[in-house]
């Protein structure tokens, strides 16, 4: 299984480089099974993440929330009517999903935590993998902040290192400089995107198979605080549902 995981975790962060992820399709091939053959993630792993959020939270996004989303491998499509389920040996808890299916890590006690997991779904068919969204309030969804997605990102590599030893942490880092590399993922529907910080205004190049991502800049040319702004060429359903 280690082995398995190392070689889905190189795979990714190879393609990272050579080309930043055109979607949501390009997420970490990472298949864990809990008991019984269910689908199911562990607690720790997410645990994880959020120790990291908890850690650079305050430089980077002080005011952000940390939520997570059920992705589906294959289409790389989010799963919002899917179950979401916290089972420890004491008891299971369904997940506070929210519109969009994203919900809120609660905190176990160290006791409840070690062998906690979190079910995907009733059917044993879904196979995917939680991706972290970092957001600051007062944003539109056609906005977000270059702080919450250099978070997030910091957040996924925790996730993923927490499947790695530390020789295959190595490994990584020697073969590729880390497990690090970012880039921003643009929303449904947009073609464009913009960096803001005060008057300073700079386009940026969408790239990848579907012009769908960006690579984080350089923080020292564009703080944490600098806000991008997509153009989006049309609401995507749910939006458009909703504003009805």
């Amino acid at each position: 299984m280690r082995l398995l995981i190392l070689l889905a975790g190189l795979g990714l962060l190879l393609n990272a480089r050579a080309e930043p992820p055109a979607d949501a399709t390009d997420l970490p091939r990472i298949e864990v099974q809990g008991k019984g053959g269910r689908p199911a993630f562990p607690y720790l792993a997410l645990q994880a993440g959020r120790d990291q959020f908890e850690s650079r939270r305050q430089r980077l996004a002080p005011d952000a929330q940390l939520q997570f989303e059920l992705r589906e491998r294959g289409s790389g499509q989010a799963r919002p009517n899917r179950a979401v389920i916290l089972s420890s040996a004491r008891a299971e808890l369904p997940m506070a999903l929210d519109q969009a299916g994203r919900f809120e890590l609660p905190q176990l006690p160290r006791d409840e935590s070690s062998d906690a997991e979190l079910w995907f779904d009733r059917d044993p068919a879904v196979r995917g993998w939680f991706v972290p969204r970092v957001r600051s309030p007062g944003l539109s969804e056609q906005q977000t902040r270059l702080g919450d997605e250099q978070l997030a990102c910091e957040v996924h590599s925790a996730i993923v290192k927490y499947f790695l030893s530390w020789w295959q942490r190595a490994v990584v880092a020697t073969a590729l400089g880390g497990l690090d590399g970012c880039v921003v993922a643009a929303p449904p529907g947009a073609k464009a995107a913009w960096l803001v910080d005060g008057e300073r205004r700079e386009q940026v190049q969408l790239v990848g198979k579907n012009r769908r991502s960006f690579a984080m800049p350089a923080s020292r040319d564009w703080p944490s605080g600098t806000r991008v702004e997509w153009v989006v060429e049309f609401a995507p359903p749910a939006a458009a549902a909703a504003s009805r």
